[in-house]
């Protein structure tokens, strides 16, 4: 071979051999790049699956209210006085006494509602209850909200979820479940509907509330617990007939709770999903358009019993019926020997 061919064939060599270790450093390159990008993406994960301010949890502390009609007052720690002391049922009524939470002592001796709140760790709500219905059901005002995320919870379920957060639940939902828990504690309570003689629409036809015998008294005194509150004329408590015979009066609003009354994020309707906590909002925005609604609504006094509403409106008598077959007429004179002989 002649020594130029020689000199051709070394430099077509060479040029070969340069392109190859080019690519092979670009490729170590890439390969690199790619490694470095797939940590970076992994740190920004780790970032992203660490929890916010978390380098601060030490700071968190135990918190304790109590929450009476409309006061919310702080609980401090209890000194050990060598009392019995019991650790927290898991229940949500409980009896008065000297009980551990998170580590702490409590003297939970007066009646009322008590939440326990610990940061990052849980919240805890028990109700202290021994004989006063009125602070009990303040109590149930505090935790209930007007809403439906909760409607189709058990009472079981509710009372569960009650241990540990407020419930969003209708009026009627929340009356019936009050009931059962009055029931569970020997008082004596029953369901009371007020219904409208307006056109009928398709959200704010009638009112559930509960009417409580009070043994103190001597009668049956009427909740609205939906509105957080009860009526009293003359400084005297008011039935249900009783306040909807004031019910275009000067009657008095007496407070039970001071809470949030509407879970604005949570009262849509079931079937179409359609807002409704603007229009109940208007309602309570203030007392002039409650009392405003009341009068509205509650127009036909119902109580139930056995299943069966019974109503004494002559006049209205067919069309009432015909709402719902548990809608019953009965006179006047019969209506009051049932209910408030």
């Amino acid at each position: 071979m002649k020594t130029g061919n020689i000199t051709k064939v070394v430099s077509k060599n060479r040029f070969a051999i340069s392109i190859a270790i080019n690519i092979s450093l670009v490729l170590m390159l890439m390969a690199t790049l790619i490694i470095i990008n797939r940590s970076n993406i992994n740190k920004k994960k780790d970032i992203k699956k660490k929890e916010p301010y978390s380098q601060f949890k030490q700071g968190n502390k135990p918190y304790a209210y109590y929450l009476k009609y409309t006061q919310t007052t702080a609980v401090n720690e209890a000194i050990d006085n060598r009392e019995v002391i019991l650790d927290l049922p898991d229940t949500l009524i409980i009896a008065p006494g000297i009980y551990r939470v998170n580590n702490q002592l409590y003297d939970l001796q007066n009646e009322g509602l008590y939440r326990f709140i610990y940061p990052e760790v849980s919240n805890k709500q028990r109700i202290v209850y021994e004989k006063d219905n009125n602070v009990l059901l303040s109590s149930i005002s505090w935790i209930v909200s007007h809403g439906n995320a909760d409607d189709t919870l058990s009472f079981k379920l509710l009372e569960n979820k009650a241990k540990d957060s407020k419930l969003s639940i209708t009026c009627g939902t929340m009356i019936s479940w009050t009931q059962s828990l009055l029931s569970r504690l020997g008082t004596s309570s029953r369901i009371v509907l007020g219904l409208t003689l307006k056109e009928w629409n398709t959200y704010d036809n009638g009112h559930t509330l509960l009417e409580v015998y009070d043994q103190g008294l001597h009668k049956w005194i009427v909740y609205d617990l939906d509105n957080n509150q009860y009526f009293s004329y003359n400084s005297v408590p008011l039935s249900f007939y009783e306040y909807w015979e004031h019910i275009k009066d000067d009657y008095q609003i007496i407070k039970l709770a001071n809470d949030f009354k509407v879970d604005v994020g949570g009262f849509r309707n079931k079937y179409n999903n359609f807002d409704y906590s603007l229009l109940v909002e208007q309602n309570l925005t203030s007392e002039e358009n409650l009392r405003s609604w009341y009068a509205n609504t509650i127009q036909v006094p119902m109580i139930q019993i056995d299943g069966i509403f019974y109503h004494f409106d002559r006049a209205n008598k067919n069309r009432v019926d015909s709402y719902n077959p548990t809608f019953k007429y009965i006179d006047f004179e019969m209506f009051m020997s049932k209910f408030y002989k």
